[in-house]
């Protein structure tokens, strides 16, 4: 029986490239040609996709195979201050906007 399995690789940024290309190389050896990549910018301000012209092309060769593209915000970086009770904690570290 063939099933569907839905695969997101989150954080994917040229700053987080070499662990995001071990997941990859992962899923290319089982076969898995079409994951969602979630794409931060900048991630944590470390630069960007405009300084990293290898990982777009990998990229681009991805989406050519089937892989889809998602923004997964720009810089993924929480800015406010550290949560004060439980309640703040889970909406902050748990659940999104």
């Amino acid at each position: 029986m063939n099933g569907l399995l839905c695969i997101a690789l989150h954080d994917v940024a040229p700053a987080t490239w070499d662990a995001c290309r071990r997941w990859l190389d992962q899923l290319d050896a089982l076969d898995v040609v079409a994951p969602t990549l979630l794409l931060v910018p900048d991630f944590h301000g470390r630069g960007g996709f405009a300084q990293a012209p290898d990982v777009v092309r990998e990229l681009q060769r991805r989406v050519a195979a089937g892989a889809e593209l998602a923004q997964h915000g720009l810089l993924h970086l929480d800015l406010a201050p550290p949560p004060r009770t439980p309640a703040q904690w889970l909406r902050r570290r748990v659940l999104t906007a």
